[in-house]
């Protein structure tokens, strides 16, 4: 009879769905859940087919049906179909509630600091990852839990905007950030040299975002951020480009400030940036407003620029006496936006 060995029926069939379901298992494993025979499957593989040989071989040299007499025995008490039934039923329920969600190393050894928060639930603690102590592998999110139909989840990774989607049982999410997630720029804001003396004794910074007929304003500093001599970038901290500092010069020299010594102490200024985190992630395509007030509600100068795309931005302030953005006094009079 096919697949019958001995008092065993069906034995192959019986090996075959056993490795289909251990080939199964160890992938769901190694991808949703951080855990596996990866580095195992082929030594496993190795010692069956070294194993199966093996007793291929005694049966010719023997003439006895080894396998039926010890394979067919252990086939029987550990392979019964009801025990098969089992442990496919437990894959089935493990694949159907829990998936993964991988945050690819997109450039290749990029530190990747995230989020992940699940969107239905409100108030919900979210799971913090990072790949500092290996930037060359991806950030991974194991255990996260989907149902059989899936669940909405927030992504929030460093340096870009949050991201909401579905997670899947079975496919999850694997993304790529420079592909598949939006850019939160940073920005420089360079008070004028009229106005860095002023600021000497420390200044409040207000900043917001409005839209483009400048109605709705959204203030994303908290109301008491102070500065001393020095440019703000809104964002996250990173070095300045050296690009900027030729511009920066050749800026000055434009405005007729030739003094090599002063130049040095106006780049200085700039270069020592307060970094002020914004209350919400700025957007490209926003319209971004700033003023520089002293202690006297006075305007020292102020700025309106449209982010663009670019990861970081430089923003010349100017003096506030010679700026057309409207009446930027307003602001440094109230006590809020």
């Amino acid at each position: 009879m096919p697949g019958h060995v001995g008092g065993t029926p069906h034995l192959t069939l019986r090996a075959i769905l056993f490795l289909v379901w251990l080939v199964l298992g160890n992938d769901w494993l190694t991808r949703h859940m951080g855990v596996g025979l990866t580095g195992q499957l082929l030594p496993i593989a190795a010692a069956l087919g070294i194993l199966g040989t093996g007793f291929a071989g005694l049966e010719a040299a023997t003439g006895e049906k080894l396998k039926e007499k010890w394979l067919g025995k252990i086939v029987e008490k550990l392979l019964k179909p009801r025990v098969l039934v089992g442990l496919y039923a437990a894959l089935v329920v493990a694949m159907a509630g829990w998936s993964s969600v991988t945050i690819l190393n997109d450039p290749a050894n990029t530190v990747f600091e995230a989020t992940l928060t699940s969107a239905d639930s409100a108030g919900g603690a979210g799971v913090q990852q990072d790949n500092k102590g290996a930037p060359g592998n991806p950030v991974q999110f194991n255990h996260v839990w989907v149902g059989a139909l899936g669940r909405p989840y927030r992504l929030v990774v460093k340096g870009y905007l949050p991201q909401m989607f579905e997670v899947y049982p079975i496919a999850g999410v694997a993304l790529s950030p420079r592909k598949d997630l939006r850019l939160t720029p940073s920005v420089l804001l360079r008070p004028p040299f009229e106005a860095l003396p002023a600021m000497t004794g420390g200044v409040r910074i207000v900043a917001w975002m409005e839209d483009t007929r400048g109605s709705n304003k959204r203030q994303i500093l908290p109301a008491d951020q102070m500065a001393g001599k020095q440019s703000i970038l809104i964002g996250s901290e990173q070095p300045i480009p050296q690009a900027w500092l030729d511009k920066w010069r050749v800026d000055a020299l434009a405005h007729r400030i030739t003094n090599e010594s002063l130049l040095a102490q106006l780049q200085d200024s700039w270069k020592q940036a307060l970094v002020a985190a914004p209350l919400t992630p700025l957007e490209p395509g926003q319209v971004l407003r700033a003023v520089v007030c002293n202690p006297n509600r006075q305007t020292l100068a102020e700025a309106r620029s449209l982010l663009s795309e670019d990861r970081f931005q430089d923003v010349a302030m100017q003096p506030a006496t010679t700026t057309p953005y409207g009446n930027a006094h307003d602001v440094c009079q109230e006590s809020h936006l």
